[in-house]
This record gives C-alpha cells, sequence and structure tokens, in this order.
C-alpha cells in the first residue's frame, strides 16, 4: 500500500529491514519489491526499526515465525 497511515507504515518499515537482514536483495531490489521509487526509503526504513528498540519483541516474534 502507497498509504502512509503510522500502522501500514510501520508494518512494511519492519518488512523492509527484514528483508535486508535475511535476502541477499540489493536495496534497489527490495525497494522494487515494495514498489518504491528508489534505495534510499528500504535505507531509512532500515535504520529507523534499528534505532526504535521498542519493536524489538514484534520483530522477534515476526522473525522466530518466518525461520520455523
Amino acid at each position: 500500500s502507497h498509504k502512509r497511515h503510522k500502522i501500514v507504515s510501520r508494518a512494511r518499515h519492519i518488512a523492509m529491514y527484514l528483508a535486508k537482514i535475511y535476502t541477499q536483495d540489493s536495496l534497489i531490489v527490495i525497494a522494487k519489491k515494495f514498489d518504491r521509487l528508489d534505495h534510499s526509503t528500504v535505507v531509512h526504513a532500515y535504520n529507523k526499526i534499528k534505532k526504535d528498540l521498542s519493536n524489538y519483541n514484534e520483530i522477534s516474534a515476526i522473525e522466530s515465525r518466518l525461520l520455523n
């Protein structure tokens, strides 16, 4: 979704963060998969989620589901 609602953008940021960690895709490829114009959106999402430690439990739960 291109919407900027907080819940939508947060989920998209987490998904981009996980895509960067768990795939070998370039930032440009990840951006295209999320229908974004360039890699800087992925860099922003990655840095934002990495910095925000309050998402740690949520991200850990998602990671465990993905890896199982």
